[in-house]
């Protein structure tokens, strides 16, 4: 939104189906939302559970499906790798929780490794490697030549109930929607991979929040496709109407190699192209553009 100089970008939230809980999460991949929604009668024992996936093009019901009661995870995610579903299960043989891999078909589990702690949020990176934010506050990376789960270190936060997280292929961050012990601390977090120190992006407006099933839809792309533009700034004239932007080309591809010679860029406003250009590697580049009055 254009206001004099100011300039902010606001985004709207629709639902989709609100007869869906997605009480046991849910995970995006292979262009399908798989979630596992359960429901229980007065005395808290379970009724169903299914195995709900749909086509996020409209939001339609692809199918649904009765499965076991020890598929219901507390976290799962989808690896963009090996096109598998991973995530946190009761186990068949001990009171423990398991960590393994669900079928996308029948909605049963294969358990590889049972838990001393459980995992309260999970999310897999462009590469496969899967992260576990532990009941402990603990982020493990999972090793899958050992079969282990490799402490990286502590979030800094003790997690409380159900949540999750998710990384954003774009950028390669992962967020972890966070319900904690102090309400205060309930929020939308970043995790560092390499440090596990949890950084909050934001608090809840109105209050603590249990999220499951979160997602980014951005895609994993090919390993020499130029990376992201940084250091993006938006200056605007409200005498002249118009819009200067400006950012640094990548320097670096996706798969992180180092990347030179001169690269195209275009801007749009709206999804309208406003402008193209060149520029090198590295290089600082950019456009002025007519704006006008109103939300962009």
């Amino acid at each position: 939104r254009l206001v004099g100089s100011e300039m902010c970008i606001r985004d709207s939230v629709k639902a989709v189906d609100l007869s869906l809980t997605a009480a046991g999460g849910g995970c995006f991949g292979d262009g399908k939302y798989y979630v596992v929604d359960y429901t229980q009668n007065n005395y808290g024992e379970l009724t169903s559970v299914t195995l709900k996936t749909y086509n996020p093009e409209g939001w339609t019901l692809i199918s649904e499906k009765e499965i076991p009661q020890t598929s219901i995870p507390t976290t799962m995610t989808y690896n963009p790798v090996d096109n598998r579903i991973y995530g946190c299960f009761f186990n068949n043989e001990t009171d423990k929780m398991g960590f393994g891999t669900m079928n996308k078909e029948d909605g049963t589990t294969e358990i590889s490794k049972v838990l001393d702690v459980s995992i309260t949020a999970m999310a897999c990176d462009h590469n496969g490697t899967i992260y576990a934010i532990s009941a402990d506050g603990n982020l493990s990376r999972y090793d899958s030549t050992s079969g282990d789960f490799v402490k990286i270190g502590t979030t800094g936060l003790l997690p409380k109930y159900i949540q999750d997280a998710t990384f954003d292929y774009d950028t390669k961050t992962l967020y972890w929607f966070a319900m904690t012990e102090s309400p205060d601390e309930a929020g939308i977090y970043t995790v560092d991979t390499e440090s596990g120190l949890a950084t909050k992006v934001t608090a809840y407006a109105t209050g603590e929040k249990e999220l499951t099933g979160v997602f980014s839809m951005a895609p994993v792309y090919a390993p020499d496709v130029p990376g992201l533009v940084s250091n993006v700034d938006v200056a605007v004239n409200p005498a002249t109407m118009t819009a200067t932007i400006k950012f640094d080309m990548p320097s670096v591809t996706y798969g992180e190699q180092p990347l030179s010679g001169v690269l195209e860029y275009e801007v749009y406003v709206d999804g309208v192209k406003v402008g193209t250009g060149e520029a090198n590697a590295g290089s600082q580049a950019g456009i002025t553009a007519n704006v006008e009055v109103g939300e962009h």
